[in-house]
């Protein structure tokens, strides 16, 4: 198929104005981040969507991991994204009432598979 010959509805492509540079962490951020951690006083909770054995290639200090493929219910070749209230129990730690910082940071190798959990979290936080 060629990607260019599929109909897109122009609603669902973002705008360039969408933009939203604050929410990006730079190295700096993350040595601001790593002295947070030391100080036990961590700016954000970082989140490593990577499987764990991505995770063991590399790591940053003070992350927690939430795999991507947790996110999911696997029946056979058929994946769907846990429900509700199995979300709620799988990023307990995360919640306001829990967490040590409001903020959550995703991050993975390319920005794939952080999007999976930011989907799995989006609607535990409206």
């Amino acid at each position: 198929t060629d990607l260019h010959k599929i109909p897109r509805d122009d609603d669902t492509i973002p705008d360039h104005n969408d933009f939203q540079p604050g929410l990006i962490k730079f190295l700096d951020d993350m040595h601001k981040f790593e002295a947070s951690i030391d100080e036990g006083k961590p700016l954000f909770v970082l989140i490593d969507a990577r499987k764990s054995s991505d995770v063991e290639q590399g790591t940053i200090v003070g992350q927690v991991n939430y795999q991507f493929t947790d996110c999911f219910n696997v029946d056979g070749d058929v994946k769907t994204m846990k429900s509700l209230d199995e979300r709620k129990k799988m990023f307990k730690d995360l919640s306001p009432a829990n967490a040590q910082s409001k903020e959550l940071v995703i991050m993975c190798r390319s920005g794939v598979t952080a999007t999976i959990v930011i989907g799995a979290l989006a609607d535990l936080y409206q």
